[in-house]
């Protein structure tokens, strides 16, 4: 047996253009949730406008208080559509469910889609017939029910209206229409208990078993299993402390839709320079295949004009034989002359057409080709700066080597010239101790004494060019 649970939900809130699927697909469909498609399968019970349902309901009952009020109190005196300006917020939209998505498949998968979709229209037909019934006072003004949604449902829109003696005769007013259907305050309530918490806890069980009986009637019993629904166990919160937890949980989600944007928007700009590089790759490429295309392409030469025929020059006191020369060479001259005029337009338009076929194109190619040279000149130049710096740092590695050695190799030689003096020393020691005086080294004195005679006969002689 299917098992599920009804719900009777109310808000205060509600869109007729929502429940009549009068506007465009793409602004009420953006999540896709709607299947327009199904969008005929839907009932429209009842459909009126607020506004119009004002003037139904409210406009005797405020003619007849203005007729009383306007010599007395006219100030109390109003129209409808102040009083919709006043009141057209009070209206509200119950919402009535049997089980969700997953029934409703279950259903269709049992006895198909069309019994399915009649059990959901009477079903929540006759759970609308129960809420006018059984609720008089809250005036329904729209009743739909929507089939092309995951789970199929009712929506009822209502006004509360309540009946009075005094003053104006119906009213806008959810605690009187409550007391009307047996719900009005007491001295019993518990605390933070009113009429209309009362009221909902009284409809959510009677709808449960409504809808019970309308599934045994409709579908069978041992079907599908209306599961009551559970009370709530959260203890009670002060006002305050509820707004609190609502806040904290919103701060929650907001701060986790942020990361997730944020990570959405880091994803998308990683793609976008992904995109970016993949998008200059494919021109570069394409520029290539291009340029490459145009250096395959043979330009032919560029006709040439030929040379205007000369005219041959008449002799002067030739003889006879030079004269019929003259003539004949005349006749020839005006033969290729003719020639050469008929020519000469010809090639020049054929010039012409070169110039413009080709003439943009040889400059192409030779850039090009200057190109090439200039980028294969630069790769040459930077290798040969690569290989210089590799060797720069080679050797600046080796500075330190270099440097190193030469500091050793100067503490092995002070440290040998240390040993010598201490033997020196040693040995002039011991020459003391033996002979009762110190050692004097007379090749020391000799060297001495003759860098002095050196220094005076130097000092003492006549400066010569270079000294």
């Amino acid at each position: 047996m299917m098992q599920c649970k009804a719900s009777f939900h109310v808000d205060k809130h509600y869109s007729r253009r929502h429940n009549m699927r009068d506007y465009d697909a793409a602004e009420w469909n953006k999540d896709g949730h709607i299947d327009a498609a199904r969008s005929s399968q839907n009932v429209v019970l009842v459909d009126k406008s607020l506004r119009k349902f004002f003037d139904e309901v409210f406009g005797e009952a405020i003619e007849e208080a203005n007729e009383k009020n306007r010599k007395k109190h006219p100030e109390r005196c109003t129209t409808v559509a102040a009083y919709y300006a006043e009141y057209h917020g009070k209206a509200q939209e119950a919402i009535v469910q049997i089980g969700d998505g997953t029934t409703y498949q279950e259903i269709v998968l049992k006895y198909g889609q069309e019994k399915a979709d009649d059990f959901y229209k009477t079903a929540l037909g006759n759970a609308f017939e129960k809420f006018k019934e059984e609720n008089p006072s809250l005036k329904v003004f729209g009743a739909y029910i929507h089939m092309d949604e995951t789970t199929p449902h009712l929506h009822l829109d209502f006004l509360p209206v309540a009946e009075y003696k005094r003053g104006q005769k119906l009213k806008v007013s959810l605690e009187g229409a409550l007391k009307e259907v047996g719900f009005a305050r007491s001295k019993s309530d518990k605390f933070g208990e009113n009429p209309y918490q009362r009221w909902l806890g009284d409809r959510r069980p009677d709808f449960e078993n409504f809808h019970q009986k309308q599934v045994n009637e409709l579908l069978g019993k041992n079907v599908l299993k209306i599961l009551p629904s559970e009370k709530s166990t959260r203890p009670h919160l002060e006002t305050w402390q509820w707004k609190q937890q609502q806040l904290e949980a919103q701060l929650t989600d907001l701060t986790q839709q942020k990361n997730s944007l944020q990570s959405d928007v880091e994803q998308a700009r990683k793609t976008q320079s992904e995109i970016q590089q993949n998008t200059e790759k494919l021109k570069q490429e394409a520029e290539q295949a291009k340029a490459e295309k145009l250096m395959t392409i043979q330009i032919p030469p560029r006709p040439n004009l030929p040379e205007k025929p000369e005219k041959p020059k008449e002799p002067w006191y030739g003889s006879k034989a030079d004269e019929k020369q003259y003539k004949k060479d005349l006749k020839e001259y005006e033969k290729q002359l003719k020639q050469w005029e008929r020519d000469a337009p010809l090639i020049q338009q054929a010039q012409a057409q070169w110039d413009n076929d080709y003439n943009l194109l040889a400059m192409l190619q030779d850039t090009h080709k200057k190109q090439q040279q200039t980028a294969q000149e630069q790769a040459q130049r930077a290798d040969a700066i690569t290989q210089q710096s590799k060797t720069l740092q080679q050797e600046r590695a080796a500075i330190p080597q270099q440097v190193e050695a030469a500091v050793q190799d100067r503490l092995k030689k002070a440290e040998q010239f240390t040993e010598m003096m201490e033997v020196s020393q040693s040995w002039k020691d011991r020459y003391q101790q033996a002979f009762g005086k110190p050692y004097i080294d007379t090749r020391e004195e000799q060297n001495r004494d003759a860098g002095k005679n050196d220094k005076t006969e130097h000092d003492a002689g006549l400066w010569e060019h270079g000294d």
